[in-house]
């Protein structure tokens, strides 16, 4: 026997949600993260994900990085 499936219309297909590698979409201005070297090579692999998160939420956001021995601190600065 064939099971039989209802066809509905008009129901919305759900966000995907956006970066959830880096918190950008969490983060208030002042708060940060820190990233270890062992996760990311460098501060523009973070710059480029967070333009690409930018653009697609069209949060007018800004951050900031500090370099440090063992990995980058990112703030949210705007």
């Amino acid at each position: 026997m064939i099971k039989q499936f209802e066809i509905e219309k008009g129901i919305p297909i759900p966000p995907k949600p956006k970066n959830t590698k880096y918190p950008f979409q969490r983060m208030k201005v002042g708060d940060s993260f820190f990233v270890p070297y062992s996760k990311v090579k460098n501060k523009k692999i973070i710059q480029s994900t967070f333009y690409i998160f930018r653009k697609e939420t069209k949060l007018k956001m800004e951050i900031d990085f500090a370099e440090y021995k063992t990995g980058l601190r990112v703030w949210r600065i705007k």
